[in-house]
């Protein structure tokens, strides 16, 4: 009887931490979801709507992820990195944040010979219609 009670005492100093853990869990305010950045967050969905509202269907889009806005928009899109090829591009959008993939800088774009109308701008992206054309 002694050895089941001491086994039964050490089981339970084992094993109710756990559970009192879980239990605890259970009752705590979940914390909020992270929002990440992405094509249908508030900031792009109003990019994206903007692209799609304002520019001519035969546009095309110089983007850093143009499969993307070609699904979103149903607008032509490349990806440019160099100067030399912006007139191949009738808009630019510009993530603001650098270093968020494949795009020419906007430092870099700001010394390009290419005359823009900048036509667009929120927290995360500008865009500049290509006045060559």
């Amino acid at each position: 009887m002694a050895f089941q009670t001491i086994l039964f005492a050490l089981l339970l100093v084992l094993f109710m931490p756990q559970t009192v853990i879980s239990a605890k869990s259970l009752f705590e305010t979940p914390k909020p979801a992270i929002v990440s950045t992405g094509p249908y967050d508030e900031v792009s969905t109003q990019m994206f709507n903007f692209v799609s509202q304002h520019t001519p269907e035969d546009s095309v889009i110089v983007f850093f992820k143009p499969r993307v806005m070609r699904l979103i928009t149903n607008r032509a899109s490349i990806i440019i990195t160099e100067c030399s090829q912006l007139t191949k591009g009738d808009y630019i959008v510009l993530n603001r944040e650098e270093g968020s993939g494949e795009q020419i800088s906007s430092k870099e774009l700001k010394s390009c010979p290419l005359p823009l109308d900048e036509i667009y701008i929120s927290d995360r992206f500008i865009i500049y219609q290509t006045l060559t054309k």
